[in-house]
């Protein structure tokens, strides 16, 4: 049984079901957005996230949820990015 693209979540704070974007990971750790069917990188899922998106990562392979170990290393790349950037006007 093949899952589902978009998962319907039970938020309660708008008028619709809102749904969230699945992202398949694969053991290549290329990630496949189910929705739209293309590849994606980190920082287009990041941008997902900003625009408030749900987003939910898994492993193509176990259906393991990777959503939390791929959103801290989001997080860890764009401190790394901000702490390169000089100081001063």
């Amino acid at each position: 049984m093949e899952e589902s693209s978009k998962v319907a979540t039970d938020g309660g704070q708008s008028a619709g079901p809102q749904t969230t974007r699945v992202v398949k990971r694969y053991s290549n750790r290329k990630l496949y957005d189910t929705v739209e069917s293309r590849y994606v990188t980190l920082p287009q899922i990041a941008e997902y996230v900003r625009q408030g998106e749900d987003v939910r990562i898994i492993d193509n392979t176990t259906k393991e949820d990777l959503t939390r170990m791929t959103l801290a290393q989001i997080l860890y790349e764009e401190e790394r990015k901000q702490s390169r950037l000089p100081w001063g006007p």
